[in-house]
């Protein structure tokens, strides 16, 4: 289940983000929109803190609503 959102959890005063968990976000942002890209020729043109999640495993996902429904179909 999702937990927060990047935005919240960049508000948040008492949730402290290190460098290695910066970096880990970034990576799966990074590497998760690349292979939408090579794969389904997918461009997400509105990427904020709004539309990721952070699961409580630590795992981020896209949250936006139009892509909750998108298949992936070429």
């Amino acid at each position: 289940s999702m937990d927060k959102t990047l935005g919240d959890l960049l508000a948040d005063t008492e949730y402290d983000i290190c460098e290695n968990e910066w970096f880990a976000i970034l990576f799966q942002l990074c590497f998760g929109l690349s292979v939408a890209n090579k794969y389904y020729k997918f461009v997400h043109n509105d990427l904020h803190a709004g539309n990721w999640m952070m699961t409580k495993d630590k795992v981020i996902v896209m949250s936006d609503p139009w892509f909750s429904g998108w298949t992936g179909r070429r």
